[in-house]
């Protein structure tokens, strides 16, 4: 009736769209309502008269009953099924159809995959085709239905099909056709980030082989010192090794022949010096 309003509500009882029914609302106003919520899909069959809601979790279509005569009831009421196991293909839960294509992007804005559903691709390939990208890790829980995604870098996950099934992804930024998922920024979206990291790099290497000549210097040093430490003892061990294991008489009778040479050089030197004078008397 008119004044009468439509209330869509999901799975926690929560209004996600309503509809005032006035004298000129018609059913397709009522399918723009509901096919505007995100992960909603409505449409109306009029040969059969049938308005069919697709949904990717669980939902309620109840009337106030604001109008004078109007009847507070819940209209339709609608329970999502879960994925049992992840053999099950995408196009049987709501949302997924076959043709539609998966396309996974990175934070840049860059293609890093993408997946075309079937009616044979299952969760698994889902599952393989996510973790065939870099810095990204998917599994699925046979217990509750959920898969999990976790990522090194941003991502989001876009279908070329605008009723896309998002919201059953918790902890995810949902909107009318994608799932993102938010990292922390590595530093690497741009390019000046990465000439930042190449400069931090770049200065590091020059200390470091600043700081490897410095200690090749000081080892040239402490090598020349060792080498002469070395030297010193051997010549010392020698010295000491000869005047203990000295042979007393030998040395004895070396030092009486070194004292007989000095005594005569002194004795010929003396007698050459006579020898000058008595020339010099001649003259």
């Amino acid at each position: 009736m008119a004044g009468d309003v439509l209330t869509f509500e999901d799975a926690s009882g929560n209004a996600v769209a309503t509809l005032t029914v006035t004298s000129t609302t018609t059913v397709q106003d009522l399918v723009d309502t509901i096919d505007g919520v995100a992960g909603v899909n409505a449409s109306f069959d009029e040969d059969e008269g049938e308005l069919t809601i697709t949904s990717n979790e669980s939902f309620n279509l109840a009337n106030d009953g604001s109008s004078t005569s109007g009847t507070t009831a819940d209209l339709v009421t609608g329970t999502a099924a879960a994925f049992d196991s992840s053999s099950d293909t995408l196009i049987s839960a709501g949302g997924f159809q076959d043709g539609d294509t998966l396309t996974f992007t990175d934070g840049n804005g860059y293609e890093v995959g993408s997946l075309e559903i079937d009616d044979e691709t299952t969760v698994d390939d889902l599952v393989d085709a996510l973790n065939d990208i870099d810095g990204v890790e998917a599994s699925f829980d046979d217990s509750n239905g959920k898969l999990t995604i976790t990522s090194e870098v941003d991502l989001a996950i876009n279908s070329d099909n605008s009723d896309f099934n998002v919201s059953e992804f918790t902890a995810f930024s949902a909107d009318a056709d994608a799932v993102s998922l938010d990292a922390e920024d590595s530093g690497f979206a741009l390019a000046e980030g990465l000439d930042d990291v190449l400069n931090d790099v770049t200065s590091a290497l020059s200390n470091l082989r600043t700081q490897a000549s410095s200690f090749g210097s000081s080892l040239t040093t402490v090598e020349i010192r060792q080498d002469f430490t070395k030297n010193l003892i051997n010549t010392l061990q020698e010295g000491a090794g000869k005047l203990t294991l000295a042979d007393t008489n030998e040395e004895g009778a070396n030092l009486l022949a070194l004292n007989t040479r000095q005594s005569l050089a002194s004795t010929s030197l003396s007698f050459a010096s006579q020898a000058d004078q008595a020339v010099l008397r001649l003259l």
